[in-house]
Formats: structure tokens, sequence, C-alpha cells
């Protein structure tokens, strides 16, 4: 039988013996905060890698390979690359968006980089039409 200690966290909540409960209120397997690629998704839909890593990694360099990447794409593929590169764009923006509101330099970066992911997704939008 779990110890009381194993049954509860520090606010009180039950909890299994092998996971715990995160800081958001959600309960998680303690092997997600590991490195694994749950916790790295987790990291960077919610903004924790800051804005520049953010808009100039996942943003900026990622739309960039996926440019490189869509000239291979044969024609009657596109429409499903465009609807998987949107997909990113959408996940994208809510990250750059809480990581705009984390950022300690000036607000303006933030609006900027949220307005040209914005712009982003509607030349995508725009391209679906093409």
């Amino acid at each position: 039988m779990a110890s009381e200690s194993e049954r509860f966290n520090e606010a009180g909540m039950e909890c299994k013996i092998g996971c715990h409960i995160n800081n958001r209120g959600s309960m998680g397997n303690r092997d997600d905060d590991a490195g694994s690629v749950s916790a790295e998704y987790r990291k960077f839909i919610e903004g924790d890698n800051g804005l520049v890593k953010t808009f100039w990694g996942y943003g900026v360099l990622a739309m960039l390979l996926a440019s490189l990447l869509g000239m291979f794409v044969p024609f009657y593929f596109m429409w499903l690359f465009i609807f998987a590169v949107l997909a990113y764009q959408i996940q994208l923006l809510v990250a750059v968006r809480k990581a705009a509101r984390k950022y300690q330099g000036s607000k303006l970066w933030g609006y900027l980089a949220i307005i040209f992911v914005v712009l982003g997704i509607l030349g995508n939008f725009k391209n679906l039409h093409s």
C-alpha cells in the first residue's frame, strides 16, 4: 500500500504512484519531464523557450525549412502539406503569444512577432485558394 506521501502531492490531490501533479494542475508521468518529446512540446507550447528561440527558431527557421521541403512536394499533395504547415503555424501562434507575454524586453518585439506569425498564417490560407 502506498504511503501517505506517495498518494498525495503538495496540493493535497490524490495521485497514483509514478505520476505527479504539475504546476498547471494536470497530471503527468514523471518520465515526461526527463527530456521526452512531450516535455519539449509542453515547453514550446507554453512559451517557456523564450520569445527569441520560439520566434526565430521554431518560427522563422522552421518555416524556411518547410518552404524548402515544399519545393519537393508533388502538386497533388500540396494542399495536404499546406494544411500540415497551417496546423503547425497555429500552434506556433499560441507559443509565440505566450512567449511574448513572458518576454522581459520591449513589448514591441512580442507584438511584431505575433503579427508576423499571423501574416504567415494568412499567406498560407491564400495559398490554399490558389
